[in-house]
């Protein structure tokens, strides 16, 4: 016996039991001389028989095809098949799904390794199943569109719902997702955030104006996942939106009419606060503004709930407040802050003018008769005016305009007097 021959077997038998692979060396006559653990194992678990001289046997039994095409070969050593797929019953009924794999490694004698790979077989098709199944829901279901983006926000894929949703297309690929953003919802910078804090912890959420492809937009609820490779590495995100439009508009309708006198349509008192937020927010930051404010009250309003009724006195408030909003400009404020009284606060605006424009709206109402069915119903008006340099103190502001209205009451109404 060849005494380096007798090495080489030596050290493929430990190698062959030391791999968890399925394998077994025969010669030409079908003699098995080497044989992994595994696969005298998986020969069982399969209710393959085998003895050392039923190599080829064992051979058939896992792919007939296989014999004809090894014995074609037996003399040239090579790779005859690779991960040849073979399906077999197993005793219990089970379809077994295996891998084979032949070599010849010297002339008349081949080496057979075969996997058995019915597990992640199942796996894939269970996972292709969950796929298919995924698709046709987020295909179909309403108000939602699935977005595939790269580590840089740009589209690599979207699924057919994008159409339904914002009216894009196939040449959506290559687009950034902030193009479809409004800036005045979410800018770049935001959502460049966004992305970074899904990367750290796996997901981040948003809302944002989206612009569809015909000018339309909707509101997206918006929630971004990061996709990571097997090394688990950031590689990609996904972005789930959900049409939230209608809550949205429902939001607004609902937050309009917690800031808005139902009777006039101008602001209310809590309205009023809220628009002049901002201007407090920037005399804070250093950007004060010069503000001015008007108190006007209707003289005598009781008469007219007296002899119209409240149908009648809702009326006059009503054209009072159309009159008010006429006579200023857009970005000043016109507020209804109780029964009879109005609010307006105007930014930039000297007390000199205040009172000029107080004077202009008094004469206005004195001369402008109120018609309520066809009868004319006559008014004036109180006002009190005040002014202050900065925005910072408009509770302090509105004080002084309601002191101011008193004394002009007080001295005899249809007046304008100044803080």
């Amino acid at each position: 016996m060849n005494p380096c021959a007798s090495v080489i077997d030596e050290s493929l038998l430990q190698f062959l039991y030391q791999i968890p692979v399925a394998t077994f060396r025969m010669s030409g006559a079908g003699l098995i001389d080497l044989m992994s653990p595994r696969a005298a194992s998986l020969l069982l678990a399969l209710g393959i028989p085998f003895r050392p001289g039923d190599g080829w046997a064992v051979l058939a039994a896992l792919d007939e095809s296989l014999v004809p095409r090894v014995r074609a070969t037996l003399q040239t050593p090579g790779l005859v098949v690779e991960r040849h797929p073979v399906e077999r019953q197993d005793p219990q009924g089970r379809q077994r799904h295996l891998h084979v794999t032949v070599i010849i490694v010297e002339a008349d004698s081949c080496l057979v390794s075969f996997d058995d790979i019915t597990e992640r077989i199942e796996q894939e098709r269970q996972l292709g199943l969950q796929r298919q199944n995924m698709a046709v829901v987020l295909e179909t279901i309403q108000g939602y569109c699935v977005v595939f983006l790269t580590l840089d926000l740009r589209v690599m894929q979207a699924n057919r719902s994008i159409e339904r949703l914002l009216g894009y297309g196939a040449d959506v690929v290559g687009r950034a997702l902030s193009d479809w953003i409004a800036d005045r919802s979410i800018d770049k910078d935001t959502l460049s955030g966004l992305a970074r804090l899904a990367i750290e912890r796996g997901w981040s959420a948003f809302e944002a104006e989206y612009m569809g492809a015909t000018g339309d937009t909707l509101w997206g609820d918006t929630i971004l996942t990061t996709m990571r490779d097997t090394g688990g590495k950031a590689a990609s995100f996904v972005a789930v939106v959900r049409d939230i439009s209608a809550s949205r508009r429902r939001e607004v309708e609902l937050t309009q009419q917690a800031l808005t006198d139902s009777l006039t349509g101008l602001l209310n008192r809590r309205g009023l606060a809220e628009h002049v937020a901002p201007w407090r927010a920037a005399a804070r930051t250093g950007s004060p503004r010069r503000l001015s404010a008007l108190a006007v009250d209707i003289d005598f309003f009781k008469r007219v709930n007296d002899t119209h009724g409240h149908a009648g006195g809702d009326d006059v408030l009503r054209q009072v407040g159309a009159l008010l909003l006429g006579q200023f400009r857009s970005a000043d404020l016109v507020a209804r802050v109780g029964g009879e009284e109005f609010v307006v606060v105007m930014h930039d605006t000297s007390l000199a003018m205040s009172v000029v424009l107080a004077e202009r709206l008094r004469q206005r109402l004195e001369t402008t008769p109120i018609i309520w069915h066809g009868e004319r119903i006559a008014l004036t008006v109180s006002i009190g005016a005040a002014t202050m340099d900065g925005a910072d103190d408009t509770e302090r502001l509105l004080r002084d305009a309601d002191l101011a209205l008193y004394r002009a009451k007080s001295q005899g109404r249809n007046r304008v007097m100044q803080a």
